[in-house]
């Protein structure tokens, strides 16, 4: 883990400021229905109920397509099937 000293701005509009940053190997879906890459973690300090939240430079990264309506996330998987996953 790095130290990291940026501000994130939370949800409600308050600041929050970051501990630390480490870069992990993710993997998105199961088996041969998966994407792997190195995406970078900024560990902040909030009372919030979400675990992860997702910018859009690994979205990006990841080709990704977000439906809020659906609560679901569509990407193509490393052998190029098309994963889908819902919460």
């Amino acid at each position: 883990m790095q130290p990291h000293k940026k501000c994130v701005i939370g949800f409600a509009g308050k600041r929050v400021y970051a501990r630390r940053k480490i870069n992990l190997l993710t993997t998105f879906g199961l088996s041969k229905l998966s994407q792997s890459l190195t995406i970078p973690y900024v560990l902040v300090d909030a009372n919030t109920s979400y675990t992860i939240l997702l910018g859009r430079p690994t979205l990006n990264k990841l080709g990704a397509i977000v439906s809020k309506p659906y609560l679901a996330m569509k990407f193509p998987s490393s052998i190029r099937e098309i994963v889908t996953i819902k919460t």
